[in-house]
C-alpha cells in the first residue's frame, strides 16, 4: 500500500448489494491504533469524507486505475 501515498485512488464500494466508486488522494501513514493505513480523502459535493484502510485487516488486490481515471484501483466490500 505504500505505492498509493500521494497518489489518486478510485475505491470500489459494495454496500447492501449496491456498488459505489469514490476518488480521492491517498495518504499512506502508520497509525498507533491501527497500524499501517491508507487514508483516501474524498471531496463529495455533500462533504468531505475520508476512507481509512488498516493493511493489516484487508486482503485485497491493487489495480490500475487508469479505466477509472485514477492512478490506482482498490475493492473493498
Amino acid at each position: 500500500m505504500a505505492a498509493l501515498n500521494r497518489r489518486q485512488i478510485a475505491v470500489h464500494i459494495v454496500v447492501q448489494g449496491r456498488e459505489q466508486f469514490v476518488k480521492g488522494r491517498a495518504t499512506y501513514e502508520a497509525d498507533p491504533d491501527l497500524g499501517n493505513v491508507l487514508r483516501v480523502l474524498v471531496a463529495d459535493p455533500s462533504g468531505e469524507f475520508e476512507l481509512v484502510v488498516a493493511e493489516a485487516q484487508w486482503d485485497g488486490r491493487i489495480l490500475p486505475g487508469q479505466a477509472v481515471g485514477c492512478d490506482f484501483l482498490i475493492r473493498l466490500s
